[in-house]
């Protein structure tokens, strides 16, 4: 139990501070209004950085927005361990659906990729074609491009995996 008391101090003075409640000291305290503006606060947040000159571990604000997976990351870990206090029987005035509505994450945006079209794969290849046929004598110290963009391609490898392939990582079995 004194692992869950160590904890539970820990996540109440972050919830406190986060909310600028001092009148919140222990697990009893928190409830669906406080776990609110703790999540307001988690999101409202700045972006904070190493204060440049400054002593170790003093940060700065840098009055940018900060990133939803970083904002979803620091939910995720105090509901998580809020969660634990409450399977515990620690947290009288919150429910499970409080804790499911306090720190839901935020939405993030996914990067779409692009993928090429057979059209453009085959522009590609030909380019690399091109490129190896105008230097036929190799009066240049150049290396064919052709079969290397044919082999990504194939393989679907990224490009930093096909450079550092080598013939022991090669298994043809």
């Amino acid at each position: 139990m004194l692992i869950a008391v160590r904890i539970d101090e820990s996540v109440v003075s972050a919830i406190a501070g986060r909310a600028g409640r001092s009148k919140v000291k222990t697990t009893g305290d928190l409830n669906r209004r406080t776990l609110m503006k703790f999540r307001e606060s988690v999101v409202k947040a700045p972006k904070r950085t190493a204060k440049f000159g400054g002593d170790r571990g003093q940060y700065q604000n840098t009055g940018e927005r900060r990133a939803p997976r970083t904002i979803n990351r620091e939910l995720r870990e105090v509901k998580r361990v809020l969660d634990y206090l409450r399977k515990c029987d620690l947290l009288a005035n919150v429910s499970k659906d409080d804790l499911l509505d306090a720190f839901d994450s935020t939405p993030v945006e996914h990067e779409r990729r692009e993928h090429l079209s057979p059209k453009e794969l085959q522009t590609l290849l030909e380019a690399a074609q091109r490129h190896d046929a105008a230097n036929p004598d190799r009066l240049r110290p150049v290396d064919p491009i052709g079969p290397f963009v044919a082999f990504v391609l194939l393989t679907g490898m990224r490009l930093s995996e096909a450079i550092n392939l080598e013939w022991a990582d090669v298994k043809l079995d």
